[in-house]
């Protein structure tokens, strides 16, 4: 019992033993560290793929001002860029893909 200002509070009785509680407690620390790996792991993937996709995009739209006839000193550079890096694969970024089921295709894997 504790008393707050005029009122008087009463503690809870709870059933759980104090072990329960400090299970449930290690239970709950172990949900939130697989929120946060998870979390962590798809800022990662957000990261590896904003480079990625901007060379692309930037490929692309350059590619678009080169059909027009309006080819600059350095679009062949940019659409090289991201050519590269539309063909060539990311190890750690397919690892990151792959655990977070974002991509689920197996065939370059298998053993045919």
């Amino acid at each position: 019992m504790r008393t707050s200002g005029n009122q008087t509070v009463y503690p809870k009785k709870s059933r759980r033993s104090l072990v329960q509680l400090i299970q449930k407690i290690q239970t709950d620390i172990l949900i939130l560290e697989k929120q946060v790996d998870n979390q962590d792991c798809k800022n990662m993937i957000l990261c590896l793929l904003k480079d990625t996709t901007i060379d692309i995009r930037k490929c692309l739209f350059t590619t678009y001002r080169g059909r027009k006839g309006d080819m600059e000193a350095m679009d062949t550079c940019t659409i090289d860029s991201g050519n590269l890096r539309a063909l060539t694969s990311d190890m750690c970024l397919d690892v990151c893909l792959f655990k977070n089921h974002s991509i689920e295709y197996d065939d370059p894997f298998s053993t045919a």
